[in-house]
């Protein structure tokens, strides 16, 4: 846990000396004009990008 103490505009962070840090990666993808497509379409678009994804990050766990 993570502990932040605000004192005239000082920030003082702590952390139990058994955490384990990690370093993750966060992909932001926005589909054009997707709201206003209909429901079915919204679907089966999110479905493909997720295809899409999986498929890119099982290539890239091979390298």
């Amino acid at each position: 846990m993570v502990v932040v103490a605000h004192s005239e505009g000082a920030r003082r962070m702590s952390a139990p000396t058994d955490s384990h840090l990690e370093i993750a990666h966060v992909l932001f993808i926005d589909i054009v004009a997707y709201s206003k497509l209909l429901i079915d379409q919204q679907t089966e678009l999110v479905k493909e990008l997720n295809e899409k994804v999986r498929d890119l990050l099982g290539v890239q766990a091979f390298r």
